[in-house]
């Protein structure tokens, strides 16, 4: 049965700004459109407000939300691989941000490389 679902994520209490440079990444990554306080629908064409981020777009037509607290949203059905992609990189990106942000005063230049399927921070310090 096809139904928008809530996923759990390691994401808790976001930082609205790092959580929005995170998702534009995804979306670029992705080719898909970030629309902030968008609406999702299931497969029956159901719909559902979100407070929070949309990403849609051909590859997830229905759309993939993660709200202001930090839970996804969204139905899979049909895009599994897809949307089980974007909930990862949407992790990855804002963990990486997060890093990078926390950091950066003892590391004033941060580099975020993607390697496969991770992303890689690191940083370089004057002496």
């Amino acid at each position: 049965m096809s139904h928008i679902a809530k996923y759990k994520t390691k994401i808790k209490n976001p930082n609205t700004s790092l959580l929005k440079q995170a998702l534009q990444q995804v979306a670029k990554k992705y080719n898909l459109q970030l629309i902030e306080n968008g609406t999702i629908v299931d497969y029956y064409g159901r719909q559902q407000q979100v407070q929070g981020f949309v990403l849609i777009g051909k590859q997830l037509p229905r759309g993939i939300a993660i709200t202001k607290q930090g839970t996804i949203l969204g139905d899979s059905y049909g895009y599994e691989q897809t949307f089980n992609q974007v909930k990862q990189a949407i992790q990855q990106y804002y963990t990486a941000f997060a890093v990078a942000t926390a950091v950066q005063e003892l590391y004033p230049e941060i580099n975020i490389q993607e390697s496969q399927n991770e992303l890689i921070v690191t940083g370089v310090r004057q002496w």
